[in-house]
């Protein structure tokens, strides 16, 4: 069980960080990266010690899952054991914790925590959302699709009440339960909050908590329009991964990077300096190594200073998966990348801001529009010139948008042609700070 004391420490440390100095912050991730790597202070700048280090990226690290955590356990062995404590039939008595991620593409991936590191974990979390006079008996809800210690921890230590809500299982199963419950805070994907504001049982008693975050998918500006009236009060997005906390979004929407625990550096998107792929350096971590490992997530850079203040790198959004983004028409035969929230923003009002509806390209001048329900002549009509307008695309085919399980993250925008992103891969900068 993660110790009181030590989830205590990290609280601390995650409150004062907000208030670090930009050179407080590089001077903390140069010291941890010089410790989880295990080379000798020799002067060199931080860029210069990532430098020293390859690029690997999600998958293989997967691939590769014996040789990148301390126990040397093998993915399907990890998966087995993530599986039975899920079941609540696994026992160890070293206090490890193997966990399933929500699997945006494929199988769940597991990620394996020490006491140390859920006790990290925990008071990083709760000191970035929470304050002092906010904790004792905060109820926190999490919709999630599988439970694990890293966050039955918290509950354990008295701080607050943490209950899990199984996303795969029909809103219907739990929802009263919920709303019982009354959380303060509540968490889940972007999807499932939408979806748990339309049920009947939450336009009788609505829920009203005071911290609404979600994660695990895109927060699209419309659904984020539809949950601030829903919920009366404004989401924010929570940015995490197999490979780490990496971003969580301050009071005034920024997701602030968490460099008191990590590194992060971009591989940007040549053209756009705006937006790029993160290559993530945890070095709060050492049961499961992450070393440089690029994501597959498509994140915008902010371009301006948070209002909040705060020095932690600043993120506007988490866009998608690179899968997400559709190539429209460019000039000598190269691509244009559109992007998830420009065709969002351009579609959403003619669509809606619902899950039933999805844009897929399986050929660069083909584009697909399925639909759960039969759209008007003159939505057609409408969504058609507006592709045109941000693609250059020819009129879509339309078709039946197909039953998607509860679970199952919700992706608005499919890239089915150049299935590994190679072209996207091909024009990205080398990684930097």
């Amino acid at each position: 069980m993660a110790s009181l004391a030590r989830i205590g420490l990290a609280y601390v440390r995650a409150r004062r960080s907000r208030r670090w100095t930009r050179e407080r912050i590089a001077a903390g991730q140069r010291q941890g990266v010089l410790q989880a790597v295990g080379v000798r202070d020799d002067g060199r700048s931080l860029q210069a010690i990532l430098d020293g280090l390859s690029v690997t990226d999600a998958g293989a690290l997967r691939r590769g899952f014996a040789e990148h955590n301390a126990i040397g356990i093998t993915l399907a062995e990890a998966h087995l054991l993530a599986e039975q404590e899920k079941a609540g039939t696994y026992r160890d008595r070293r206090g490890l914790s193997f966990g399933l991620s929500s699997g945006t593409e494929g199988p769940p991936g597991v990620f394996i925590t020490s006491p140390a590191e859920r006790a990290r974990y925990i008071g990083t979390i709760l000191g970035k959302l929470l304050a002092p006079s906010q904790l004792p008996g905060c109820r926190v809800a999490l919709l999630l699709r599988h439970d694990n210690r890293l966050y039955s921890d918290a509950s354990r230590t008295r701080l607050v009440r943490v209950r899990h809500f199984d996303i795969a299982v029909p809103i219907a199963a739990w929802v009263d339960r919920l709303i019982d419950y009354a959380p303060a805070v509540l968490i889940g994907p972007a999807s499932i909050l939408a979806a748990l504001a339309r049920s009947d049982a939450f336009e009788r008693r609505p829920l009203r908590p005071r911290l609404l975050l979600a994660g695990a998918e895109p927060l699209y500006p419309s659904v984020a329009t539809y949950l601030t009236e829903a919920y009366a009060t404004v989401p924010r997005a929570i940015y995490q991964a197999s490979e780490g906390f990496i971003a969580v979004a301050c009071a005034a929407g920024s997701l602030h990077v968490n460099e008191d625990v990590l590194v992060a550096e971009w591989q940007r998107l040549g053209a756009d300096p705006w937006r790029a792929l993160p290559v993530i350096t945890d070095f709060s971590r050492t049961t499961q190594r992450v070393r440089r490992t690029r994501l597959s997530d498509v994140v915008k850079l902010a371009p301006v200073p948070c209002p909040c203040g705060s020095h932690h790198t600043a993120l506007a959004a988490v866009e998608g998966r690179l899968g997400d983004i559709l190539y429209g028409g460019g000039e000598a035969g190269e691509p244009r990348f559109v992007f998830p929230f420009v065709l969002d923003a351009a579609l959403s009002g003619i669509m809606g801001c619902g899950n039933d509806w999805q844009i897929r390209q399986p050929a660069r001048d083909v584009i697909e529009v399925a639909t759960a329900r039969v759209p008007s002549a003159a939505e057609k009509s409408r969504l058609s010139a507006a592709l045109h307008q941000i693609g250059g695309w020819p009129a879509p085919c339309w078709g039946p948008l197909a039953p998607r399980r509860p679970e199952d993250k919700v992706r608005r925008f499919v890239r089915l042609v150049d299935p590994s992103s190679e072209i996207i891969l091909g024009r990205l900068l080398p990684p930097s700070l």
